[in-house]
C-alpha cells in the first residue's frame, strides 16, 4: 500500500474478522491470541512490536478505525 491509502477487511459472518483485528490491536489476551509472524506498519512503525499503550495512542489519533456491525 502507498501512504494515504486505506484498506478494509470484509468477509462472511463469523469468519474471524473481529478476532483478527482484536488480536492485532492486542485487545485479546496473549495467549491464546497470538500472531506468529509478519509486520503491520502504521506511520512507519510496526504495530506488532508496540505495547498496548502505544497502540491506544494511535487509536486516539485516528490512525485506524475498528467498527462492528451488529445484525438485528
Amino acid at each position: 500500500m502507498e501512504e494515504g491509502e486505506k484498506v478494509g477487511l470484509v468477509g462472511e459472518a463469523d469468519c474471524g474478522k473481529t478476532t483478527m483485528a482484536k488480536s492485532i490491536l492486542k485487545i485479546l489476551p496473549i495467549p491464546p491470541a497470538r500472531i506468529f509472524q509478519g509486520e503491520i506498519f502504521i506511520k512507519g512503525e510496526d504495530i506488532l512490536k508496540m505495547g498496548q499503550n502505544e497502540i491506544r495512542s494511535l487509536d486516539r489519533n485516528g490512525d485506524f478505525l475498528l467498527t462492528r456491525h451488529d445484525e438485528k
